[in-house]
């Protein structure tokens, strides 16, 4: 019996990809492709890449950026939330499962999601110096681990719901992974969806017996492994030429 779900934020209750990148065009920096690369292949940190990340926000400001500075960029983030979030998880609730939120992106796009939609469970990336990673995206299986520990539930009672292929591990280790919008998922999660639109569907899909249908080797090797960091086979998954 499923007790709990997790999303994602960007991309899932938000209609933009990424906060991160919400704030490169905001303030005018570049965000850099070759730092995500050199990330995921383990030639360096999270806190290095957000360090990176943080150096070029100051120098298109002219000055390091406030919260404040960063939180203005967030201001009308009620027009980003994805119209049938709301839905999605007032079903969640009214079906008895738990909710809680696990995002890579920004602590102060999550935070304003859960107050808006009444989530009071959620990890996400705090912005600061030095870096201290909230959620790694190479770990995000791991943050998801910690917080149904602390609920004392197990992975297999718990659904998650992400858009990205870092999503990947954390899709799979749930008991039950649903997949939004990204093509890419399709075929590599044994439930998806094109948008909120449709999670009553999937939801109901997960709630009713659910079981994995031709699933992909990695899905049955990984799901009972709990694989995260540089454990996963991320290389196969990402284009990291």
């Amino acid at each position: 019996m499923f007790k709990f779900i997790a999303f994602d934020v960007d991309g899932v209750l938000l209609t933009f990809k990424s906060s991160w990148a919400e704030v490169h065009k905001a303030f005018g920096s570049v965000d850099s492709i070759e730092d995500m690369k050199a990330y995921f292949k383990g030639e360096i940190t999270y806190e290095e890449w957000c360090e990176r990340d943080l150096r070029r926000w100051s120098e298109a400001l002219g000055r390091e950026p406030t919260e404040e500075d960063i939180a203005n960029v967030f201001k009308d983030i009620d027009s980003k939330v994805h119209p049938y979030a709301g839905e999605a998880v007032s079903l969640s609730k009214r079906r008895g499962l738990g909710v809680g939120l696990v995002s890579a992106g920004l602590s102060v796009t999550t935070r304003i999601v859960a107050e808006k939609l009444g989530i009071y469970l959620w990890k996400a990336n705090p912005i600061a110096k030095p870096c201290r990673a909230g959620v790694e995206p190479k770990n995000k299986l791991s943050a998801l681990i910690d917080m149904v520990n602390k609920l004392g539930i197990s992975l297999e009672e718990t659904i998650y719901v992400g858009d990205s292929i870092i999503d990947l591990p954390a899709l799979w280790g749930s008991g039950c992974g649903i997949g939004v919008g990204s093509e890419e998922l399709k075929n590599l999660v044994p439930v998806w969806i094109k948008d909120l639109s449709d999670f009553p569907q999937a939801l109901l899909k997960c709630l009713n017996h659910f079981a994995p249908a031709e699933a992909d080797p990695y899905y049955e090797q990984y799901k009972y492994n709990d694989p995260y960091g540089d454990d996963f086979p991320w290389i196969r998954f990402l284009n990291l030429d």
